[in-house]
């Protein structure tokens, strides 16, 4: 322990415990500023090892010891050293440093001396198995003693050793003893001590090698028990697996229990054809100067094949059903644990049926008659065969010649067949035919059971049976299927109101089932797969539904069978137009009817629309179907005052509806209204909304006119309905060129023109065409001029025609010269244009450019024309002072009223 002392301290480098000459460093070191003179003197506590003075880095008043010897150091005024190899007799002295003024602490020093060598005696071991050996190890002097350990190969036995020491000069001698048994597992085992006085090291004596003496042992590769079949050679071996020494062996074999009959001297033991009497226990030894080995003992277990008989009589008969029970018995066997049996037929040899001494066969079939085998087997082999026979015996079975379901048409005959495929014994074989649902009457008794004329109650199932000595077989079963076409039982008419759930039912009796199909007419409505009863629902019958519905069966003996199936709904009136509007002439027939629908028929009345009856009109109704009428007017000669509206009052006792009827003098169509025009390079568009046709078939041509090239003509287009929009395209127009467009309607009694539209069609190049649009502005000038003068003079004939008048007919000629004349010349000029300008449809078309400077003098040239034929109108209509008849009583008929009460208005839809 290193103790500090105030002012001076000592220590030592690296350790204060070393082993003997190790260097070590003393380092005396003194608090700062000591007071001089500085003196420091090294003493082992008796001796002064070396004083040293500093200066200036060294040592000076220094013995040449110091410097030499313990390489003195004077590093600076307050720290020296001296080196110092440490003797052995430093250990346990103190060492201390001191100043004039002062001593330092002390530094106790431990000096280690390794162990240097270890004796082992004796140095050698031979031993009997049994017996102590004595062994010891010594070490040489050494500081600290040393430790001893005892070594048997690798296993550390030094707990079964005991230690003495000595000491001399501060050294210290270590002596151990070993006493232990030795087992026969030490043979060849390796013996030794280590010694260690330092950690980390040891010193290792002679390895002794320990021989222990012993007896054989033996064994045998044999199996034991030693399993040998009988009639082989049997080879019994022993071995010898140890034996110290292994010299001079001598072997003895005998039968367990009779040591003293000594059977075979040598290790193997042959024994010829064992019987299974040679059964038992063999055992051997092996001896050397040591001692005789424990006895190996083997037991020889002679094995033999089952033998097998059987108790069952044979051949062995059994009824087909029952079980049969076939048995065999193991009478000698070794092993006779573990015995397997083997039953199969003899013809299958390959196939195992049983594994078991007694055979089985519940409910035993025919298919299993035959000879069958059984065996036994242990590990030596399989027995002997032992067969026996069984004869399997059963009642016929029976199979139909006829298929089942036998169909057969009502009337014709049916031949019912069964046949025996099978019996045991197949002799004496009676036969019963019965039907099923009556099984004591018997039919027949032979294998066919005929029906002459079938009828469908003898349809059914039917059985045949055959019966031998076992008993009867199982009914064959033959369905008798008598097919008869569909018959559809009748039922009264269904009647329902208006808006009521209608079921319509039929029964239909047949055989097969029929497939059932619903029409209205050709119309399909339902089909129905393999029914006896069908069905056909309508949700909220309509008057429209009542009718006489075919519904059609159909199946395999017969198809297309029919019945009607009538439906009455009551129903009001109703027709498909509440108007009906009649143009008519001046000569012609008034004739017109009415469908209407109704159930139960109904009344009707024709009124004028001031209530009073028509009695003029020659009427009649007509049944088309059950709720299907025809309403027949007619009447020979038409006058004016005929012309107005009426009302056609239909009812029955669930409701009435009224038709408005107008009749008119048949005039020239409406003006076309709402014209729109777009103008591209080569063609434009114009698309406007039709009016009243005047009571005639109509159709319209589109115009289009420049002041240049005279015009262009669309193809004809049909009327498509009043306030329709229809829509033409005028083709081969020039670009940049100004057209006026127009659409004109006609039928066989005169035609009307649109308002006239000005458009500007665009340009086809960039070039300057000044000239051509100055030369097209003057065109359309002079042609809104004449197309204002014709639509003139064509309004003023045509107005004169609205009096209802007859002409004579000269005038009439006249008229119609001039008429014919002005349209046919018109009609021929336009179709050749149309026709010259139509062989170009496929020219570029650009977009359309309007003009507005000519617009704006178009408009206005319009303006007058529309002025012109208003005012020609208004005097037509002052100087006329038109009147009409308004209907009433026969005595009233031709009152005269204003001609806007009953104007055309009332019959445009």
């Amino acid at each position: 322990m290193i103790r500090f002392v105030v002012g001076i301290t000592l220590t030592v480098h690296p350790s204060n415990i070393v082993e003997v000459n190790e260097q070590v460093t003393l380092q005396c070191a003194l608090d700062r500023n000591p007071s001089p003179p500085v003196i420091v003197m090294f003493s082992d506590g008796l001796n002064t090892l070396c004083t040293v003075e500093p200066d200036n880095g060294v040592c000076k008043n220094t013995t040449n010891s110091c410097v030499t010897r313990y390489n003195g150091s004077c590093t600076n005024e307050i720290v020296f050293s001296i080196q110092v190899n440490v003797p052995l007799t430093w250990n346990g002295k103190h060492l201390s440093c001191k100043s004039l003024y002062s001593n330092s602490n002390s530094v106790n020093f431990t000096v280690i001396v390794p162990v240097k060598s270890v004796t082992l005696t004796p140095n050698s071991i031979t031993v009997v198995v049994g017996q102590q050996i004595n062994l010891t190890c010594t070490t040489s002097y050494c500081n600290p003693p040393a430790n001893i350990s005892w070594y048997k190969s690798s296993t550390d036995i030094t707990s079964q050793s005991t230690s003495t020491r000595d000491k001399s000069g501060g050294l210290v001698r270590t002596a151990s003893s070993l006493q232990t048994l030795v087992f026969k597992m030490d043979n060849e085992k390796q013996v030794y001590c280590a010694v260690s006085n330092i950690p980390g090291r040891s010193v290792i004596s002679t390895v002794l090698s320990v021989a222990v003496w012993y007896k054989p042992e033996v064994t045998s590769s044999t199996q034991n028990p030693y399993k040998v079949t009988e009639g082989q050679t049997t080879f019994l071996e022993c071995l010898l697996t140890d034996a110290n020494p292994r010299s001079n062996i001598t072997w003895q074999w005998y039968k367990t229990g009779s040591s003293t009959s000594v059977l075979y001297n040598r290790p193997v033991f042959y024994i010829a054809n064992i019987k299974r009497k040679m059964s038992g226990s063999y055992s051997c030894t092996a001896s050397n100067s040591i001692g005789t080995s424990v006895a190996f003992t083997i037991y020889v277990d002679v094995l033999y094949k089952p033998e097998v008989t059987s108790s069952t009589l044979n051949p062995y008969k059994v009824t087909e059903g029952q079980a049969a029970i076939l048995e065999c018995r193991v009478t000698a066997a070794n092993p006779s644990s573990n015995i397997t049996w083997q039953w199969y037929k003899t013809d299958r040899p390959g196939t195992m049926i049983h594994n078991g001494p007694t055979l089985r066969i519940p409910n035993i079939q025919r298919n299993r008659s035959g000879s069958y085998s059984c065996t036994a087997s242990n590990s030596v082999g399989t027995s002997e065969v032992v067969d026996i026979n069984i004869d399997v015996q059963y009642r016929p079975d029976l199979t139909a010649n006829t298929p089942s379901p036998y169909k057969v048409i009502e009337g014709e005959a049916a031949t019912l067949k069964c046949r025996v495929t099978a019996a045991n014994p197949n002799s004496s074989i009676t036969w019963s035919w019965y039907k099923t649902d009556n099984p004591s009457n018997v039919l027949y008794n032979g294998s066919t059971l005929s029906i002459q004329h079938i009828q469908r109650d003898r349809s059914g199932l039917y059985h045949c049976t055959a019966s031998n000595s076992v008993g009867t077989s199982l009914p064959v079963n033959t369905l008798l299927d008598v097919q008869y076409k569909p018959e559809i039982l009748d039922k009264p008419s269904t009647l329902v109101n208006e808006s009521e759930n209608v079921i319509l039912f039929r029964t239909i009796v047949s055989n097969p089932l029929a497939d059932v199909y619903w029409y209205r007419g050709q119309q399909l409505l339902q089909s129905q797969l393999l029914v006896r009863n069908t069905t056909y629902i309508i949700e909220k019958a309509s008057c429209a539904d009542a009718t006489n519905f075919t519904l059609v069966a159909s199946n395999e003996v017969e198809r297309n069978v029919t019945a009607l199936v009538e439906l009455l709904v009551n129903c009001k009136p109703s027709v498909a137009n509440s108007k009906v509007t009649l143009g008519v002439t001046d000569t012609a027939v008034l004739n017109f009817s009415v469908i209407v629908i109704a159930f139960p028929e109904p009344q009707y009345e024709l009124n004028y629309i001031n209530g009073t009856s028509d009695t003029q009109m020659m009427h009649t109704i007509t049944r088309n179907t059950m709720n299907n009428f025809s309403i027949n007017f007619n009447q020979k000669t038409v006058n004016k005052c005929d012309c107005g509206t009426y009302h056609l009052k239909i009812w029955n006792l669930y409701g009435e509806t009224t038709i408005i009827v107008n009749i008119f003098i048949q005039r020239k169509p409406d003006n076309p209204r709402n014209i729109g025009v777009t103008c591209e390079a080569t063609r434009a568009t114009v698309q406007w909304i039709s009016s009243f046709n005047g009571g005639d078939h109509q159709t319209f041509d589109v115009f289009a006119l420049n002041g240049q090239q005279g015009g262009n003509q669309s193809i004809q287009i049909p009327d498509m309905g009043e306030n329709k929009i229809h829509k033409a395209y005028v083709q081969n127009l020039q670009p940049s060129m100004a057209y006026v467009f127009y659409v004109s309607a006609q039928n066989n009694y005169g035609f009307s023109i649109s308002n006239i539209i000005s458009c500007m069609t665009s340009k086809e190049t960039t070039n300057s065409q000044t000239g051509t649009i100055a030369g097209s502005v003057a065109g359309i000038l002079l042609l809104i001029t004449i197309v204002i003068l014709i639509v003139f003079l064509i309004q003023k004939r045509y107005v004169c025609d609205l009096t209802i008048h007859k002409r004579n007919s000269k005038e009439a000629n006249k008229e119609s010269s001039f008429y014919t004349a002005i349209t046919e010349q018109q009609e021929n000029r336009e179709r050749n244009m149309y026709d010259e300008l139509t062989k170009d449809e496929n020219r570029s078309q650009y977009e359309a450019v309007l003009m507005t400077e000519k617009q704006g003098h178009n408009e206005k040239l319009y303006e007058e024309m529309q002025k012109s034929r208003s005012e020609d109108f208004e005097s037509q209509s002052n100087s006329k002072d038109r009147k009409t008849i308004l209907k009433g009583s026969v005595d009233e008929r031709c009152l005269e009223q204003d001609v806007e009460e009953y104007a055309n208005t009332s019959f445009k839809d």
